[in-house]
């Protein structure tokens, strides 16, 4: 996850502010599972191998659940924005980063979390914050089906105006990483889905804790990883920022971002050809 935090913050082929918000959900995972490798410090040093309840690992298991509901959030958040963009994709492209934005949005969906982890451990709102889960994870696949196809159909339509280059090429952004979030997001949803499984077991006394613990830790790992590789694999620009990253020891060269004159370059070219119409 550190090689993908590092290209993702260096990249310059993505939109400022969509680039914040899967920095700030990389860094989610890897605290969720700092929270994991805590929790077997921490039972070592007490001599707590073989654990009968949840009750000595209360503090790390809240810290663990709240970072894994924000991820769940901000994946929502980042769809959103990428909506946003898509309205006026030309200005949008023109705008840098919007820190008050972010800060936010990361403090949104730290609210939904601490108070989702709040129903359960303190109200047992078991299933109902599973349902919350799955509508949210809906909502995002939703989402970014929608956003694939209605990017596809602005890109053929979009109009020959002095703002087309900027448009398309935040079009394309939006197109490419549509396409690379589904099959992530559709894959996070089955693992997220199959650790429910050995929670329910233990609630209903058919395994041990440990068991249990076992499963569940081990498939949250196993989806915080396969989820941003899984991003990483399918769009082709971030796969090449980590090739570069892993191949470069470290020496990586951003790729080229939109020059700073294409606006009046376009404007010149349009200038040329109406003359030229005339």
């Amino acid at each position: 996850l550190v090689p993908c935090v590092i290209a993702l913050v260096r990249t310059a082929t993505m939109h400022g502010n969509c680039k914040a918000l899967l920095v700030v959900h990389s860094l989610c995972s890897v605290c969720l599972l700092i929270s994991q490798i805590s929790v077997f410090i921490y039972d070592i040093a007490i001599d707590n191998l073989h654990p009968l309840s949840d009750v000595s690992e209360r503090w790390f298991l809240i810290f663990h659940n709240v970072f894994y509901f924000k991820t769940s959030c901000l994946s929502l958040v980042i769809l959103l924005e990428r909506c946003r963009a898509i309205r006026n994709p030309g200005a949008y492209e023109k705008q840098s980063v919007n820190y008050p934005l972010v800060i936010v949005a990361s403090f949104i969906a730290t609210l939904y979390a601490v108070g989702t982890v709040y129903l359960i451990y303190w109200h047992g709102w078991y299933f109902e914050t599973i349902f919350m889960m799955y509508c949210i994870e809906t909502m995002v696949m939703c989402i970014s089906g929608v956003l694939y196809f209605y990017s596809k159909r602005r890109l053929r339509d979009l109009p020959y105006t002095s703002d087309r280059v900027h448009a398309k090429y935040q079009i394309v952004e939006i197109l490419d990483f549509s396409r690379a979030i589904l099959p992530s997001l559709l894959l996070s949803a089955l693992l997220k889905s199959a650790s429910l499984v050995p929670t329910m077991l233990w609630q209903g006394g058919f395994i041990s804790y440990v068991t249990c613990c076992l499963f569940y830790f081990t498939i949250h790992a196993i989806n915080c990883i396969a989820m941003k590789a899984t991003l990483f694999f399918c769009h082709r620009k971030l796969l090449r920022s980590l090739q570069i990253l892993c191949c470069s020891n470290g020496r990586i060269t951003p790729e080229p971002a939109p020059s700073s004159n294409t606006d009046d370059d376009t404007k010149l070219y349009f200038s040329q050809l109406a003359v030229a119409w005339n």
